[in-house]
């Protein structure tokens, strides 16, 4: 993933652009990595695929070393190198996120890239070379709306020119609607570029800092309802949140007021939602027990902060019954909530109400 010297100086990054680690490729690359939920959907959106969800993706490696033109080799770590199989066929695939302005340099990586990727894969019979290069695509994160939407490479060979063209996708081209319609939630962290240029007005209007807030807020909600439909996994869930706030606080460095206004929110809803998570993906599993123990957790965490049953149970999108039955419980042990004790008896007063039905 590569930067714009600008913003290098900016954030104080130092050396190579083209060498920098950041939290967008902490975040690419982890998805990328550890969640086929979120990959597979991605791939079939960017590359016109139609995987289903029993495609198997196999992780592949991302180290290449590449020769510089002083003839030296240097290593250059792929943003992200797989493979799918799904019904019999499977393919290749190279994608690389940038974060810097598009002025077609990144061409040449790909190429290379895919050049070492061919190589690693070939097949030689002594008579003949057989090399195939992946299919390469880009995601732009600060991509502007003259910026391409393919390109090409054509390579010259003493047999004739070969071609293959690269698609190039922008963050600023999507919108929820076509997120949530294509299960593209791999974006979801990236989205907060969308919003960098008006990072002035936000540090001094709070209205505009709380409706940004409402958004995500929203955001999570409707994520949380898809690991409850079984379109993503809670998992993949809690690194996205995770993502999102820690995208958040490198973006909005150099603005005092709203890194501290809204990253505090944003990291508290993060530790929130893996709560949330973990309740809900109980659920869905059977866990019964586990989840209502995450519940009164929850709950137990919001009565200190001194809200009443109707507010935990719109936060939570939760019934005030269900939560009524464990606040009348919890308030016993007010101001300090001791959890184990109101699980326990929880979970006794269940078991007698059990006993009395039977």
């Amino acid at each position: 993933m590569r930067q714009d010297n600008a913003f290098d100086e900016k954030m104080g990054h130092k050396g190579n652009p083209l060498d920098s680690f950041t939290p967008y490729d902490d975040a690419f690359r982890t998805m990328e990595g550890e969640c086929d939920d979120l990959l597979i959907p991605l791939v079939n959106y960017f590359f016109h695929e139609d995987y289903g969800t029993n495609a198997r993706v196999t992780r592949l490696r991302n180290e290449h070393f590449v020769e510089s033109p002083d003839g030296s080799n240097k290593k250059k770590i792929t943003d992200s190198h797989f493979g799918i199989t799904d019904r019999g066929r499977s393919k290749l695939y190279h994608l690389e996120c940038e974060s810097g302005k598009y002025d077609g340099t990144i061409l040449v990586k790909m190429f290379e890239y895919g050049s070492q990727i061919a190589v690693d894969g070939n097949i030689n019979n002594k008579i003949q070379l057989n090399v195939s290069f992946p299919n390469a695509g880009v995601l732009l994160l600060r991509g502007r709306e003259n910026d391409p939407n393919d390109a090409g490479i054509v390579i010259e060979t003493p047999g004739g020119s070969v071609n293959y063209s690269i698609p190039i996708y922008k963050v600023r081209d999507f919108d929820t609607k076509v997120i949530f319609e294509n299960r593209l939630y791999f974006l979801i962290p990236f989205l907060i570029f969308n919003d960098e240029s008006r990072f002035s007005i936000l540090d001094k209007d709070e209205k505009s800092r709380n409706e940004l807030v409402g958004k995500y807020h929203k955001l999570m909600v409707r994520l949380s309802d898809e690991v409850d439909e079984g379109r993503l996994s809670g998992y993949s869930l809690s690194l996205i949140v995770r993502f999102v706030a820690s995208i958040w606080n490198n973006i909005t460095a150099g603005y005092k007021t709203l890194q501290e206004k809204v990253g505090d929110i944003m990291g508290g809803h993060v530790l929130e939602l893996d709560v949330v998570v973990a309740h809900r993906q109980g659920v869905a599993e059977g866990k019964a027990e586990g989840a209502e123990e995450q519940l009164i957790s929850m709950i137990c965490r919001k009565l200190k902060k001194g809200k009443t049953v109707s507010q935990i149970a719109e936060d939570l999108e939760e019934s005030e019954i269900d939560i009524s039955k464990i606040y009348t419980i919890a308030r016993k042990y007010a101001p300090d909530y001791d959890e184990e004790k109101i699980i326990e008896e929880y979970w006794r007063e269940k078991t007698d109400n059990k006993r009395e039905v039977s």
